[in-house]
């Protein structure tokens, strides 16, 4: 939000510690036959001048496996707000349309990522990292969906996975 980490770090001396700015709030579970609910938001944005509460819902479908993330930003004023989408090694960034992206995998496999609902973002693939152990950091490729907006605002994605065709 806005360019800030959800917690502060103290210093450049001090990468081990954070300020304990982001606590739980809004924290429901609902599990299901059909689908499984769980929401959760947290306070580390009430310190910016506009004071921002992020929720974010996930909703497993269990009859088609897909899950749904509603995220939803309560508060005023204009922010900077952006989403960060990690894949597994071995993934590629696919740009589908302008409100769906992907990631690919070389078996021809794939996740779908598609904002269903609420305000335009705009897709940028971003170099993220992966690290399979303790001091070893691999340079992978993140889709990052941003959007300037006016708060409060929602919205509504849907991760599908599609099967490499047998």
């Amino acid at each position: 939000m806005d360019g800030e980490e959800i917690n502060r770090i103290p210093s450049a001396l001090a990468l081990w510690s954070l300020k304990d700015d982001a606590r739980p709030v809004g924290v429901r579970f609902e599990p299901g036959g059909e689908r499984d609910v769980l929401e959760a938001g947290h306070t580390g944005y009430r310190r910016l001048n506009d004071p921002v509460t992020l929720y974010r819902e996930f909703e497993f479908d269990r009859r088609n496996p897909r899950l749904f993330l509603r995220d939803r930003a309560e508060g005023s004023g204009e922010h900077l707000i952006e989403f960060f989408f990690h894949a597994a090694p071995g993934a590629d960034p696919l740009r589908l349309s302008e409100n769906a992206v992907a990631f690919e995998w070389s078996d021809g496999s794939r996740v779908h990522l598609e904002k269903m609902a609420g305000p335009a973002v705009t897709w940028e693939p971003v170099a993220g990292w992966f690290s399979p152990s303790y001091g070893v950091k691999l340079e992978r490729p993140v889709w990052a969906a941003m959007a300037r907006l006016g708060l409060p605002a929602e919205i509504l994605w849907r991760l599908s996975f599609l099967p490499a065709a047998a």
